[in-house]
């Protein structure tokens, strides 16, 4: 393994390509690129995002943590970590995970949508919705994280409109979340 090297870019991309259209064959490249560029937090950060597409969240967790441990500033990959611990239920977790991007700009959509998603886990519907959508008007660097927070929106519109006071225990947007959990997580 080479300890301080990130993967050469022309090895990267067919990675890249494989995402776009076989999981189990971007898969094993990943996997083969991690034995001999272990420290590229990108690559763990990749590996997590397929893992997540073919619902193995637990390893996909676990991806996602080794890329935010070997780059704690790779917002993306803390976004998506929490986004993984808050869709799989762990809201502690989620928000733990969450605080440093705080420290971002206000204008950030990150940081607007960890701030609208915290405002959904309490219900408060309105403001998670203008928060969601003001960070996708700003996003204009991921759009795929766009769509995934915009099926949110949606689903909390359509929760709002719907809602009768129900009596069960589970919060709306618990509700959302498990009906959510990482529909479209290739990034």
């Amino acid at each position: 393994m080479n300890d301080n090297e990130v993967v050469p870019d022309e090895l990267l991309q067919p990675a890249l390509e494989q995402i776009q259209g076989n999981d189990d064959r971007a898969l094993g490249t990943l996997d083969q690129l991690v034995e001999r560029f272990g420290n590229d937090p990108r690559l763990h950060f990749l590996r997590g995002s397929v893992l997540c597409s073919q619902e193995r969240y637990s390893e996909a967790r676990l991806a996602m943590e080794k890329s935010v441990g070997l780059a704690p500033g790779f917002d993306l990959a803390r976004f998506q970590l929490g986004f993984l611990e808050l869709t799989s239920g762990d809201v502690t977790a989620a928000q733990s995970t969450w605080l440093p991007l705080m420290e971002l700009p206000a204008e950030d959509p990150l940081k607007l949508f960890v701030l609208g998603l915290n405002k959904m886990v309490i219900d408060e519907f309105d403001a998670a919705i203008t928060l969601l959508e003001e960070g996708i008007e700003r996003n204009t660097v991921l759009p795929p994280l766009n769509g995934n927070m915009a099926l949110l929106v949606e689903e909390m519109k359509a929760k709002r409109t719907t809602s009768a006071p129900a009596p069960e225990a589970e919060s709306d947007a618990n509700f959302l979340l498990r009906q959510y959990a990482f529909k479209d997580t290739k990034h």
